[in-house]
């Protein structure tokens, strides 16, 4: 026969006793039967694993971050002067007041951290923001989410490096979330994620200036692709539309390199055509001799 379920308040006490011999089983009981609990209850079983070893805090801390309590607070803080848990961080940031955050902000601030303290405390238009120490869309992300201003070149400085982030990747993935065509025949650099992201941060910032820069660059990018000897020559070659665009990807990257500002282009076509075996391959599958040519000599 199934074994039937022991009250909750038994396993509470037996994982707290830690002499009781039965803390691993009850552990494992109490995590898997938590989300159909009531809360007086799993107020009970989130305070005792905050109260154990650092493996239980951190299943702990998540299921704060949906379940905040103010009851919380004082463990929590005193958790986080006792040991500095990254998951601890989380709950601070999310949870404790603007003037706890400011006080303590160098101290918070590590990693990703910053990111979300600057979208709490940035709606004061006082708050200093670090541009150097959020990744370019994520700086793109916050200053849209706040309505802040961006001036155009400091945008688009953004935009080039996250297209060179692109351009330097050495995985593939299908360009077929918004595209409905199974064939993409005037390829983008919206088709990339991170730059379809970007075009909407862009559109949500107080002015246009920097999205028309954008979608200017976006579209002498797909002019030279569609223009380019390589990509005519896939046109007639008889594949199939998954390796189609798959090429294409390739090209898109390639000539997205190509319209980066004169200082990183350079260094960014050499080092693709070095780590980017696809893009070697481009070359001799299809024998396009007018491939490399194009491009100095130096960079290969």
């Amino acid at each position: 026969m199934k074994r039937r379920n022991r009250p909750a308040a038994t396993l509470i006490k037996e994982y707290s006793d830690k002499k009781s011999g039965k803390v691993s089983e009850a552990r494992r009981e109490l995590q898997q039967r938590f989300a159909h609990l009531d809360w007086s209850l799993q107020k009970k079983i989130l305070t005792a694993h905050l109260q154990s070893c650092p493996s239980d805090r951190n299943w702990a801390y998540p299921r704060l971050m949906s379940l905040w309590d103010k009851s919380f607070q004082p463990i929590i803080e005193e958790l986080w002067q006792t040991y500095h848990e990254e998951r601890c961080s989380w709950i601070i940031v999310n949870h404790f007041s603007d003037d706890y955050l400011k006080s303590h902000l160098e101290e918070l601030s590590q990693g990703r951290n910053y990111y979300f303290i600057c979208r709490r405390l940035g709606a004061d238009k006082q708050f200093p923001i670090d541009c150097s120490r959020l990744r370019p869309s994520d700086y793109l992300a916050l200053m849209a989410y706040l309505k802040r201003p961006i001036e155009a070149p400091t945008a688009m400085k953004l935009v080039y490096a996250i297209a060179e982030r692109e351009c330097l990747s050495s995985h593939y993935l299908p360009m077929h979330r918004q595209w409905l065509e199974p064939r993409q025949i005037k390829p983008s650099p919206l088709m990339l994620d991170s730059l379809d992201r970007v075009h909407y941060y862009l559109h949500e910032l107080p002015d246009h200036d920097a999205l028309k820069l954008f979608e200017t660059w976006c579209n002498r990018v797909t002019d030279d692709v569609l223009q380019s000897p390589e990509y005519k020559c896939l046109l007639q070659k008889p594949i199939g539309d998954d390796a189609f665009n798959e090429k294409v990807h390739t090209l898109l990257l390639k000539h997205m390199a190509r319209h980066l500002p004169a200082e990183t282009q350079k260094t960014t076509l050499s080092k693709m055509t070095k780590y980017n075996d696809t893009l070697e391959q481009l070359v001799h599958t299809f024998d396009l001799e007018e491939f490399v040519p194009q491009l100095p000599s130096s960079y290969f």
